[in-house]
């Protein structure tokens, strides 16, 4: 079965990654890294615990290959940016 977020996004999931990047970094979020397989920036929850510790603490990851994104503090979690389970409608909907 093909995942709700493909519906409103079909290009390739790195490029998708590379959205989410700077759709983060364009909201105030900072980038901390880039290993191989994922972007690292502070999360983009307001409300979440790591914004508590120094500015470049690694709480929140992009993986490159799959653009799934997890927060390790919040549980801010999902893939892609757009559709239900996307970082917009989670942000939105507080549902994480």
């Amino acid at each position: 079965m093909e995942e709700e977020w493909k519906k409103f996004d079909d290009r390739p999931l790195d490029v998708i990654a590379s959205d989410i990047l700077d759709w983060c970094i364009s909201r105030g979020c900072e980038k901390l890294g880039e290993p191989d397989k994922e972007y690292r920036v502070t999360c983009p929850n307001a409300n979440c615990p790591s914004r508590e510790k120094a500015g470049t603490h690694k709480a929140f990851d992009v993986n490159k290959n799959t653009a799934k994104f997890n927060c390790f503090h919040c549980g801010l979690s999902g893939q892609g940016l757009f559709g239900s389970g996307g970082l917009i409608a989670k942000l939105e909907s507080g549902n994480f």
